[in-house]
């Protein structure tokens, strides 16, 4: 190189380098093998509750509505002429049994009904004459009450499955039993066998020598007229009351309460023939005189 190359006063060229590379990118993952998972929908099971739930009200409504625009009660009244000793009675509805002077049977009946009917059923047999009606189905009016007017010395056979059971000045046995209401007994003589899955057990005034009442859903209120022989009463849900008339007569008293206290506020003498137990499980339970 001489002083006249014009090369000679040019710097050497940068030096040749390499660009860095980028790592390569990570390899995707395998798709899942098998058939896609559904998509998951939060809150979908309360929906279709909430839809169904929806479409019964609606559905109940409709039903409660034609029901009330289809309610019918008419009356009807019956004479039996043949003798009967013995009445029984299955009910959907209250009963109510009254003495008569009469010797014949008069049956009052309120029936009541909408879209469904009440069946009912009345036949006399050797002297025991049977009354039946049921309610099939839901509907909120469909009943049969029962007034039956009968000779003071009838034996009755009562069952109520939804209402009340009331039995006035009959001397015969009366056998009452109710699902769906309280039993009261006013006056007469007969022994009584009174029980209420639904309420109290009432009896007033009554000369009967032998009770036996029992409540599931009330009370028991008893208040004789004349010294029974033999008392059974319990209550599972509610008090005991039993009133005697006041006299020389002791009995032989059994009185428990699982819940409150007992009070017995008349003659006693354990070897008594005369017999008065009364339990409850809920309520106070009381002997004594008016």
């Amino acid at each position: 190189m001489t002083a006249d190359d014009p090369t000679a006063l040019l710097p050497p060229p940068p030096p040749t380098t390499t660009p860095p590379t980028a790592p390569p990118p990570p390899p995707r993952p395998a798709p899942p093998s098998g058939p896609p998972a559904p998509p998951h929908r939060r809150g979908a099971g309360w929906v279709v509750l909430g839809s169904v739930l929806a479409v019964v009200l609606v559905g109940w409504g409709a039903w409660s509505t034609l029901s009330l625009l289809g309610r019918q009660v008419r009356t009807e009244r019956t004479v039996i002429d043949e003798p009967v000793d013995v009445l029984e009675i299955h009910a959907a509805g209250p009963i109510r049994v009254v003495a008569s002077t009469s010797e014949r049977v008069t049956i009052t009946e309120r029936v009541e009904r909408s879209i469904v009917q009440p069946r009912r059923s009345q036949e006399t047999i050797d002297g025991r004459l049977v009354l039946r009606s049921s309610c099939t189905g839901i509907s909120n009016f469909c009943s049969v009450g029962y007034t039956v007017s009968v000779p003071t010395d009838t034996r009755l056979v009562l069952r109520s499955d939804s209402d009340s059971i009331r039995v006035e000045q009959i001397d015969g046995l009366i056998d009452a039993s109710s699902s769906g209401g309280a039993v009261t007994v006013i006056g007469g003589s007969g022994d009584l066998r009174l029980r209420s899955w639904a309420g109290g057990v009432t009896v007033a005034e009554s000369r009967s020598a032998d009770v036996q009442a029992t409540s599931t859903a009330g009370s028991v209120a008893l208040e004789l007229a004349a010294a029974p022989n033999r008392v059974d009463a319990s209550s599972s849900a509610g008090r005991v009351s039993i009133v005697v008339p006041r006299s020389e007569v002791a009995y032989a008293v059994d009185a428990s309460s699982s819940a409150s206290g007992t009070e017995i506020a008349v003659r006693t003498d354990p070897a008594s023939s005369r017999t008065i137990r009364a339990s409850s499980s809920a309520g106070s339970v009381t002997v004594r005189y008016p």
